[in-house]
């Protein structure tokens, strides 16, 4: 399970940093299905103001290893602004403002962080964002180790056609067409620890509706480098792109703790309440 773990998670962070890298690299295979999605994607325009839900696949058992599998993300733009919950009702656990990340101390195993905020400049490099990549699961650090905000669904998917080796169209759902993209593996970097690599093409599939906008994405993954025998789950996450909220503001956070200032080796993540395995026992 733990190398599943590791290869399923870790493609996140690969996914992005290769669409972040696709201008580079713009496919020429023109297929029919091809045709039909950048047709379906003609009307769209990148948003200035969005909401999304990130979910990471798997079932309850991945909850006791990778922190932070779901939650909720409110984009503007025009302030450089990202504000990360861990769902609608709950209060703010990150923000990205300007290109500098701030962390809650929530986030944190108790006494990590002296102040209520954590906060950083992007991108953060190195043993320090391995560091975060670990304490904040692989998910939620991929909004914030970088300091910029995330691609909306129409940016996603026009990044997604340049790394595409091939593109089938999906039948209808709830009016949307859909798509499945097979990436180029070659076209992503490795997972952040030794050996780990995608010996599969991973899968985009997109959900396009009538006037180009994305209302979904989804990532599986290739099969990780090092497969063992209960690797049962099918790893990979969802993005589902929804209307955004109409204002969004950063409170007063009040006394900031720099992450340079701290021992980024110690942070881990609080207990995880979403685990229900006894992963101790009782003598």
């Amino acid at each position: 399970m733990h190398g599943q773990r590791r290869g399923a998670a870790s493609l996140f962070v690969m996914v992005m940093v290769a669409l972040t890298l696709a201008g580079a690299c713009r496919s020429e295979r023109e297929t029919e299905p091809m045709q039909r999605l950048q047709a379906a994607l003609a009307e769209g325009a990148p948003a200035d103001q969005f909401r999304f839900l990130y979910n990471a696949a798997g079932t309850r058992v991945n909850d006791c290893f990778e922190p932070n599998r779901s939650f909720i993300g409110d984009v503007d733009r025009q302030q450089g602004l990202l504000i990360l919950r861990r769902d609608v009702s709950s209060p703010p656990m990150a923000y990205i403002v300007g290109g500098r990340a701030v962390l809650s101390a929530s986030l944190f195993r108790q006494g990590s962080v002296p102040t209520p905020w954590l906060t950083t400049p992007g991108p953060v490099d190195g043993p320090v964002r391995a560091s975060l990549l670990r304490a904040l699961g692989t998910g939620l650090a991929g909004y914030v180790v970088d300091g910029k905000l995330p691609p909306d669904g129409v940016e996603f998917a026009r990044d997604g056609i340049e790394v595409a080796e091939e593109v089938t169209q999906l039948p209808e759902r709830d009016g949307a067409q859909g798509f499945a993209l097979r990436l180029d593996r070659d076209a992503f970097p490795d997972g952040g620890e030794p050996g780990e690599s995608l010996l599969e093409d991973p899968t985009l599939e997109l959900w396009i509706g009538s006037n180009g906008t994305v209302s979904r994405v989804a990532v599986r993954p290739g099969r990780p480098q090092k497969p063992s025998a209960d690797d049962l789950e099918v790893g990979g996450w969802t993005i589902d792109y929804l209307p955004p909220l109409d204002d969004l503001t950063v409170p007063d956070l009040g006394p900031l703790t720099e992450l340079s200032s701290v021992d980024a080796e110690t942070l881990r993540s609080p207990p995880i309440e979403t685990c229900r395995l006894p992963l101790t026992t009782d003598p």
